[in-house]
């Protein structure tokens, strides 16, 4: 698999927070720098997946799943009227643009 493609499986295991395919991906990165002769990132890749020292895997919660039902809650509305077909104060049409960028 082209290291491009790597790194966009571990961001998209990683955002939907499926930690088998991160470790699946990650077990593949370490076994494709084992064999360029990298041993020291394979093994900091290993050490990285093994155990924190209390029996649970070394996966700290990330805020991605919050963020991702965060994102459920709110309802993305495309507007019926462009903004700039409102007629609007300047310092309110100021503030809203600054808001939006």
């Amino acid at each position: 698999m082209a290291r491009s493609d790597v790194l966009v499986s571990l961001v998209k295991a990683s955002v939907d927070g499926d930690k088998s395919a991160v470790r699946s991906v990650v077990e593949n990165i370490i076994a494709e720098e084992k064999s360029k002769q990298h041993n020291i990132l394979a093994e900091r890749l290993t050490r990285a997946l093994q155990t924190n020292g209390q029996g649970s895997r070394a996966f700290p919660s990330n805020g991605y799943a919050h963020q991702n039902r965060v994102h459920e809650a709110l309802a993305e509305v495309a507007p019926k009227v462009r903004l700039d077909d409102i007629v609007l104060a300047p310092a309110t049409r100021q503030n809203i643009a600054h808001f939006i960028q």
